[in-house]
C-alpha cells in the first residue's frame, strides 16, 4: 500500500511487497513524522507487483499504463512481457489458480482505477512527494531464481538514472528513500541530493521486513528532511 495525505504522498514503487507493506504498518508514525493527520492507506499501482526500478521507469514513460492481453504469459506468474514486471496477487481465482482470459478486464480496470489515483497524487504540487523503493524482501532471492528476469541487486548508478526518469516523469520536485543490503546493493555512484539510501540487516521475516529498521529509517529520514517541501 502507499500513503496520501493533503500534506504528503508516500508512494511504493517496489521492486516487492514489502515497501507497500512497511508503509501500511508504520502509518502511525509516518502521520507523526510529516505532520499530516490525514494520511491514509490507499492502493496504488506498483504497490503488490514484482518490478525492479527499470521496469517501473518503463511502465511510467508509456502512456498505455496496463498490458495489453498478448502481452501477457505465465511464468510462475502473470507476467508483463515487454516491462519485466509480475503481477504476483491478481489474475487468480479463489482457489488461487490463475486465468489470465478470465480475469483481464476485471484485473485491468482495477488497474486503471488505481493508475487515475496514482496520477492525481503525483502530478499534484502541493503534496510533499516521497517514493520508497526496496530490495530487502528475503524471498526475492527464490523469485530471482524461479523467474529469471529479474535482479534482486540495485545498482547505484542504475539507481540514479531511474529517479531522474521517473521525477520527470512526475514533473515535480521528488524525494527517494531506497531501502537495500550490503550484499544487495553494488555502490557504483554518488548518490544526487534527492536520493537517501538506507541499509538494513538480515531479518528473520519470510517477505515482510524488519519492523524496527524500516521504523528507524523512516524516522532517521524525516527528522533529518523536515523542511524538504514540494514546491
Amino acid at each position: 500500500m502507499s500513503a496520501i495525505g493533503k500534506k504528503a504522498a508516500i508512494i511504493s514503487l517496489g521492486m516487492s511487497c514489502q515497501s507497500s507493506h512497511q508503509i501500511r504498518s508504520n502509518i502511525s508514525l509516518l502521520r507523526s513524522l510529516t505532520r499530516d493527520d490525514t494520511l491514509e492507506v490507499k492502493s496504488l499501482p506498483f504497490d503488490w507487483l514484482i518490478c525492479p526500478p527499470a521496469s517501473a521507469t518503463r511502465i511510467l514513460s508509456d502512456k498505455h499504463r496496463f498490458p495489453e492481453r498478448h502481452e501477457l504469459a505465465i511464468n510462475v506468474r502473470p507476467f508483463w512481457m515487454p516491462k519485466n514486471t509480475y503481477f504476483w496477487h491478481h489474475f487468480r481465482d479463489d482457489n488461487k489458480a490463475y486465468d489470465l482470459d478470465r480475469h483481464y478486464e476485471d484485473t485491468k480496470k482495477l488497474y486503471l482505477q488505481r493508475w487515475e489515483r496514482f496520477d492525481a497524487v503525483t502530478k499534484d504540487p502541493n503534496r510533499r512527494l516521497i517514493v520508497i523503493l526496496s530490495n530487502t524482501q528475503n524471498d526475492l532471492i527464490k523469485t530471482e531464481r524461479r523467474v529469471g528476469t529479474i535482479s534482486k541487486t540495485f545498482r547505484l548508478s542504475e539507481i540514479i538514472s531511474n529517479t531522474k526518469l521517473i521525477e520527470d516523469s512526475f514533473g515535480r520536485p521528488t524525494e527517494f528513500i531506497i531501502v537495500t543490503a550490503a550484499d544487495r546493493f553494488i555502490n557504483d555512484a554518488r548518490p544526487s541530493s534527492n536520493v537517501a539510501i538506507f541499509h538494513h540487516s538480515l531479518d528473520q521475516t519470510d517477505w515482510e521486513g524488519d519492523v524496527e529498521q524500516w521504523n528507524n529509517t523512516f524516522s532517521t529520514y524525516f527528522i533529518s528532511n523536515p523542511l524538504m517541501q514540494a514546491s
